[in-house]
Formats: C-alpha cells, structure tokens, sequence
C-alpha cells in the first residue's frame, strides 16, 4: 500500500463547533486543492460539500451525496480527519518540529472512490497531499474508495498523522517537496506519526520490512526503524536538525555525498545496526519496534589459525558470525578499522546490549568449552562518501585443547532405538509464538507444517531430518503473506553420558532457513541463507512406552528450548 506524501500544515487555531453546510461545489476546479487532485474521474463524480466544522484555518471537503449534516459511520470519519489534524499539530509543536506561532490554511478533501489518477510505477494512491508554496496551503486528498474507506479509525488516523508531517516537512523544512517523496520524507513521517499516535503501530507494516543487507537510502518508510533509534539516542532536537541537512535530492550520488559528510552520522548509524542486531529500538509506544530477525551476510567456522576477509560497503548493516569451534583457545587481531567513516563492533551470541567497539590494534583472546563451540557476532558499517566495497582481513591463532567428542558412560539406552516421528505441526507453537513476538505482532502465523525423522541404531548411530514452515499475514497489509521455512539434516554417532543424558556428536549436519513475502501470489521478496550447523549436542531424554521425548534448543537471542515428543 503506498502513501502519497501529504505536506500539511503549522499551526492552526482548530476550528469552532458544526456550523451551516456549504453550497454543492466541484471539487475537482476548487481552489482550495489546487495543488492535488483530481478528486474523481469526471466533474459529476467531483460534487462535494464543505464540512459543517470548517473555518478559515482548516477546511474538510466530503462527498455530496452524504448530505447537509453527516452523520453515524460518515460523520466519524470525518470527525476523525479534524481530530487527527488537531492532535498532528498538538504534537509536533509540543515536540519543536513546528514554530507554533506559525499559521498556515490546511485543506482536506474526502473523495468517496479511488485515485482517478493511479502513478504508472507505484499505482494508485491511498492518500495524496501537496502544497501551493505561493498561497501557502496544505491541500491533502483521502481516497476512500480503497482500504482508507475501511481501515479502523485508530489507524486512519495515524495516516493522518503522518501526512501531516509532510506538511510539516513542506512549511518547516529548508528542501525542495514534491509528491513523490524523499526517502527520509517517507521514513521521517512514518516515525513521527507514531510519536502521534504511539499505541497504534501502522509503522510497524513497514519497519519490519526493514532489510539490513539494502543501502540506508534505498528504503522509503522503513527508515523509520532509524529515525526512531537517532531520536531514542540523542533526542528530538538533534532529529530535527539532521532532518534539515538531509539531502535536497534523490541522485545517489548526493545521498552518498551528504550522508558522509554530516558530523557524527558515522557513529549515529553504526549504534542504529548495534541496536538492530539486538533488537532494541524501543518504541515511543512501550516495548521494541517491530523489525526482522536480524542475519548475517556470512558465517564463518574457525577451527585452525589462519587468516579470512570480512567485506561491507557503505549504509548497509553487515554482520558476519564467527564460530569458534569447541574445545580451543583463540586470539582474533585485526578486527579495528582504519578510518573514521567505518566502524567495527563485535559481541557473543546470546549477550545483546555488550558490544565492544574495535580499535585498531585491538584483539579478542577467549577460548570454547568441550562441550560445544562459540558465536561472535561481528557488526560492519561505513559512510564512505562512495558504495565501494571495503575488506577487512582477520587472524585468528588457534590452540586446540583436549576434548572428548561425547564423555561417554554406555550405549544408548534401548528404549530410544528405533525410528522415530514427529508429525504435529502444534509442537512447534512455542517457536512460532517466539518469532512473532520478536516481530512485535507485526505477523501473524497462522498455517504450520511441520515433521522431524529420527533413527536411532544399537550399534549408537543416528540419523535425523527436519522440515518445518509457517505461513502468516502482515497485519494491516492485506495481500501481504509471509512464509518462513527451516530445514535441516544430520547424522553422527549417539551414546548415553555418566549424567545419563544422551549426547550426539555430529559428522555431517546442515540447517537452511528459508523466507518470502508474497502479494498476489507473486514473491515480492525472498531471504535464504544457512544456518549454524550442530556438532556435538547433550541433552536428557524420556522414554515412554511408543513415545521419546528429546529436548531442541534454537539458537534464537535468547535460545528457545522446545520439548519434541516424538512416537513410532
């Protein structure tokens, strides 16, 4: 769904109580939107009125067939558009973005179909606003012919809420406006019309579209996931004067350009993929901003000294995953960047908030348990004023201690031999009630497939695999679905501990996780990428007659542990 800028207003003495309706008039030749429109296909679909609450300041057209004095669902919704307007205009002055000694005529006009007008690239618009800069109004057109007819109130609003920062961004701002957006236009907006109307959450369709591997500026409205972490970290004032240097263009160039050269801008995004990874951009609203599950470009396994290259390019939030494998002692250099328009930041896996910045010459010494290996997670960003790839190379010298694979104290206990199933997509529940909640409901899972294979011989060998998916819909973006699909294999050797636990260790295992964005039946965008693999697994076990229950832990931050009751 695509939300024409809409550039609204300053401060306005909000309007007295209904007064008389206005005579019948054409709204697609009015003045009063003469800089949007048209209003309706044909000048007998474009009769309207002019709303009883009206005044000098703010006018509100409707459809004139809703009569003299509208009223039950119709009246609410332009109820609704006064009220948006007002609280818009609350809000942004209370916060500086707006002079409030300034006064500028908004005019909003409700047409009952839709955009008569559609853009040949993005299709029709749900809401339009533009302004006369030599008259000084905001004329903004709803179309209620699509989804802006039906959407529930709270949310109309915060579309409201968010056009109207476009005005803002219009009478404020120093850069050029035209319908079709900036970038940081869209984004800005999105995030302040939640400052607005902070329980409502309509941005959370887009910040969790978010995609950490596309340049910065390559996003629209999504970049209200950075716009909401600038101001979380240095506070409204210092958004409304990044806001002003943004760049007066949309020539990549210039975007490079500008970006780089802003004071602190380095810092300001590198600390904005730091709270990504972790998923800590808190909300206005209470909580964390809906975003995706954060992922790495690579992961790589390092069992042995040697050398291996890290590469980023400019406003992009690379992250790589190094696995230290079980039972060594290691010490990683060469992780501090040379300049200041990149940074380099790193944390274990399962410790969000405790990233430790890279220094040239810095070095990471630590050493894995026998029991298992180590993830780090290393986050890369620069603000090179150029999309040119950089390359850092690391060193890793590895000792290896000993280890025992699995302490074994005996063979696997009869009762878990055989070949064993789960077919019960509902198991899975907990994991997919985790990942919603890490998007912070902007999808919800509602079709799940799911079985896992298990054999076990007595002679201590396994073999299992694993297929699971969960198709969903994101909320408030109706022909939006998401499918996320993880599979798995692995095979090795199995035996009974002194703990009496069962201990796996791994000679082959390869996970792959899989996840595409449909509209229309069309993908609109697809992520796949492996997962780390197992090696060595311990964990208890129940044995009941035709039944085995076996614990699995996903390396989810924090892990998840679900208990898998497997039968014959």
């Amino acid at each position: 769904m695509r939300w024409q800028p809409i550039l609204a207003v300053l401060g306005l003495s909000l309007w007295a109580g209904p007064g008389a309706a206005q005579d019948i008039i054409n709204c697609n030749t009015t003045a009063d939107l003469s800089a949007v429109g048209p209003y309706a296909a044909s000048d007998s679909a474009a009769r309207c009125r002019l709303w009883p609450g009206s005044n000098s300041d703010f006018k509100l057209y409707y459809p004139a067939n809703w009569g003299a004095e509208p009223r039950g669902a119709r009246a609410a919704r332009l109820a609704a558009i006064a009220d948006a307007v007002r609280d818009s205009l609350r809000e942004y002055r209370a916060l500086g973005f707006l002079d409030g000694a300034t006064t500028h005529p908004i005019h909003v006009a409700y047409a009952p179909g839709d955009d008569p007008d559609p853009d040949p690239d993005n299709g029709a618009a749900e809401a339009i606003t533009d302004a006369d800069r030599p008259t000084r109004h905001c004329d903004m057109m709803i179309y209620g012919g699509g989804p802006m007819g039906s959407l529930e109130l709270p949310k109309f609003k915060q579309v409201i809420a968010h056009e109207m920062f476009h005005c803002v961004q219009i009478f404020a701002f120093p850069q050029r406006y035209a319908p079709a957006a900036y970038w940081w236009q869209e984004g800005s907006a999105e995030m302040a019309s939640g400052l607005v109307y902070p329980s409502v959450n309509m941005e959370y369709d887009w910040t969790s579209a978010y995609q950490q591997d596309h340049v910065l500026f390559d996003h629209d409205y999504a970049t209200a996931l950075f716009f909401q972490d600038y101001a979380n970290r240095r506070g409204i004032p210092a958004l409304i004067a990044l806001l002003k240097r943004m760049p007066d263009s949309r020539d990549p160039n210039d975007q490079y350009a500008t970006l780089s050269s802003l004071e602190g801008f380095n810092e300001s995004f590198h600390q904005f993929g730091e709270d990504y990874m972790d998923r800590a951009i808190a909300d206005p609203g209470g909580g964390m901003m809906a975003q995706p599950e954060p992922g790495a470009r690579d992961q790589y396994p390092i069992s042995e000294s040697g050398a291996l290259t890290l590469s980023t390019t400019t406003f992009i939030l690379d992250a790589y995953i190094l696995r230290l494998d079980k039972g060594r002692r290691f010490r990683i250099s060469g992780l501090g960047p040379e300049g200041d328009d990149v940074a380099v930041s790193w944390r274990y896996a399962g410790e969000p908030g405790r990233w430790t910045r890279a220094r040239p010459g810095d070095v990471i010494e630590t050493e894995t348990d026998c029991d298992g290996p180590k993830r780090i997670f290393v986050l890369l960003t620069s603000t090179r004023n150029s999309p040119e790839f950089i390359d850092y190379t690391i060193h890793a010298d590895v000792e290896e201690k000993h280890c025992e694979t699995c302490e074994c104290a005996g063979p696997v206990p009869a009762c878990a031999v055989g070949s064993w199933h789960v077919r019960d997509a509902s198991q899975w529940d907990p994991y997919w009630a985790r990942i919603a909640e890490m998007m912070r409901g902007a999808a919800t899972f509602t079709q799940q497939r799911g079985e896992i294979d298990l054999d076990i011989t007595r002679g201590g060998r396994f073999s299992e695999s694993a297929a699971y998916e969960a198709t969903g819909e994101m909320a408030s973006s109706p022909g939006i679905t998401i499918t996320t699909r993880i599979s798995a294999i692995g095979s090795g050797t199995i035996c009974l501990t002194a703990d009496n636990q069962l201990c796996r260790t791994y000679s082959d295992s390869s996970i792959l996780k899989d996840t595409e964005f449909r509209k229309d039946g069309a993908v609109v965008m697809h992520q796949s990428g492996p997962m780390p693999p197992n090696t060595v697994v311990k964990h208890p076990y129940e044995c009941r007659p035709g039944e085995l229950t076996i614990p699995t832990t996903y390396p989810l931050d924090p892990p998840l542990t679900v208990d898998f009751r497997f039968s014959h």
